[in-house]
């Protein structure tokens, strides 16, 4: 559940409260591989971004695996996403950055990701 599906409630100084009974959902997970210029990238991040009723919105992020060239974004509530990934290269005098999403270049040519609770999606990317 996000934040603006929460139901409020007011809540007075030193007052208990009781059945404020809660049901959590077993998150569900994005992993895959970056693939930076035909290698496994060495570095970078992984950012899942949710289509919430305001928009689409970052939700979670995970770095890319060291020398393995992959990532995890666990506990995601159910919902539609797509993930966006950067990466770098160093050439001893200058950076070079490569960013894109799963399935596209931009947001707009972007694949999008259903996950449910529990489901684990892969997602590669392609820089």
């Amino acid at each position: 559940m996000l934040l603006e599906q929460a139901t409020l409630f007011d809540v007075v100084a030193g007052e208990g409260i009781s059945n404020g009974n809660v049901q959590l959902e077993i998150g569900g997970q994005i992993y895959g591989a970056i693939t930076l210029l035909g290698q496994p990238a060495v570095s970078g991040r992984v950012i899942a971004e949710m289509n919430t009723v305001s928009g689409w919105r970052p939700v979670a992020h995970a770095p890319v695996e060291f020398d393995a060239g992959s990532y995890q974004i666990r506990g995601l509530p159910a919902g539609i996403y797509r993930v966006y990934a950067v990466s770098e290269i160093y050439d001893g005098a200058t950076s070079y950055e490569y960013s894109g999403y799963f399935g596209g270049k931009t947001a707009a040519t972007a694949t999008v990701i259903t996950v449910g609770a529990g489901e684990a999606k892969q997602a590669d990317i392609i820089l």
